[in-house]
């Protein structure tokens, strides 16, 4: 795990330039769609001051997923997360420089008593909203179990993960995805898993993405990253700091 923490960090570095050759931290403004297990890394990065270490103070804003992409195009922030790489694939000028999963996280549970997923034609079906992610995985997922989205089953819009979970509890709907934590509350409340989305789809669930803007006037400022990055691990090697990394790896 402290590999991917490091190397959240280091993306960071790699455009805001590195502490060797900054006097003070930068701050910078990173959204981040919601506190799910996906974004982890994030905050323990912060908390155990990698950012601090590569000459950053990361400020982790909750903002919802197209809000997020706005911000970031209109530069009110400086990276963002979640629907910003279906925005970069989609044409946006965004550029992603790094992934935490390239699967979906998340499961496919359902009440009590349903076994199986055709068991779900004409129930209700949570997701987020019409148009996000879990609602695409869902129009591709189901169809291998042939049922289709809006046609043998109702989808109904129910918000966050946690709201999802709320909503099966309450009995307003048949089935939902969850993603952790909810996906393991609902597993320990006896709430059956029809399917895990892993193991149907390869997705980008989970990233960090800037302006082509916003990289192109911090990174003309500064020699090639491949250049920071040999020069950043030298002195670290000097000064004996790769060897604790190392140590920390075990």
């Amino acid at each position: 795990m402290r590999i991917r923490y490091l190397l959240c960090a280091l993306a960071l570095s790699l455009i805001y330039g590195l502490p060797e050759f900054s006097c003070a931290e930068e701050k910078v403004h990173v959204a981040v769609s919601n506190f799910s297990a996906s974004y982890i890394p994030m905050y323990l990065a912060q908390k155990r001051g990698f950012y601090a270490e590569e000459g950053l103070r990361a400020e982790l804003i909750l903002m919802a997923g197209l809000t997020s992409t706005r911000a970031l195009i209109g530069n009110s922030v400086e990276f963002g997360s979640a629907s910003n790489p279906t925005a970069a694939v989609q044409g946006a000028k965004l550029k992603i420089l790094m992934v935490f999963n390239d699967k979906p996280p998340g499961d496919f549970m359902a009440q009590p008593g349903i076994k199986t997923v055709t068991e779900l034609r004409g129930k209700r079906v949570g997701g987020s909203t019409v148009g996000s992610l879990d609602y695409g995985w869902l129009r591709e997922v189901l169809p291998k179990f042939g049922l289709q989205l809006e046609k043998d089953v109702n989808f109904v819009p129910v918000g966050s993960t946690s709201s999802r979970y709320t909503a099966l509890r309450a009995g307003s709907i048949d089935a939902a995805s969850l993603s952790p934590p909810s996906s393991l509350l609902a597993q320990s409340a006896g709430y059956p898993t029809l399917f895990r989305f892993a193991d149907h789809l390869e997705d980008i669930q989970a990233s960090i993405v800037a302006s082509d803007d916003r990289l192109a006037r911090h990174v003309r400022a500064r020699r090639a990253p491949g250049c920071a990055v040999n020069d950043h691990l030298r002195r670290r090697r000097r000064c004996g700091s790769t060897r604790r990394v190392r140590s920390g790896l075990r």
